[in-house]
């Protein structure tokens, strides 16, 4: 979840161990405004799980290459969408990305939030990465910001 975005598979796979959980929000402007969405967030128990990862090799080795790996794409899809947290979230909202936005999913049922809302303008991965670092919390500049789709 350091992207912000991770695949609906490895949501699920965090929620079952507790490692984030569900969250809503009244979405304020743009396409989506006044409708409730769902994202996530780090658990404690998520948070403590990651940063003892980052402190076994002190930002050498595993940590490093997980990092570097993290910071090269913004999600990858796998077909069955992706989910966000509230700030990746918002990001995407009030930047229009909707190459992001309709690939979102609720984490119980999985019904796509913005199915059969598709505006013309697709942003490009360069204008992504710029609102990512404003909506993560990374320390340094994005490698990359695409949107990987392994269906396509």
């Amino acid at each position: 979840m350091a992207n912000g975005f991770t695949s609906y598979e490895g949501a699920l796979l965090l929620h079952s161990l507790g490692l984030i959980r569900k969250a809503h929000f009244r979405v304020r402007s743009g396409v989506a405004v006044g409708r409730f969405v769902e994202c996530v967030d780090i658990t404690e128990k998520g948070s403590e799980y990651f940063a003892d990862f980052c402190r076994q090799d002190g930002g050498e080795g595993l940590r490093g290459q997980l990092i570097d790996a993290l910071q090269s794409y913004a999600a990858i899809d796998s077909g069955a969408g992706i989910v966000a947290t509230r700030s990746a979230f918002e990001g995407a909202l009030e930047h229009d990305d909707w190459d992001m936005m309709e690939r979102l999913r609720c984490l119980d049922d999985g019904p796509f939030m913005f199915l059969g809302v598709s505006p013309e303008y697709r942003m490009p991965s360069s204008e992504r990465g710029d609102y990512l670092e404003l909506s993560t919390s990374w320390d340094g500049a994005r490698a990359g910001a695409e949107l990987i789709r392994l269906f396509e």
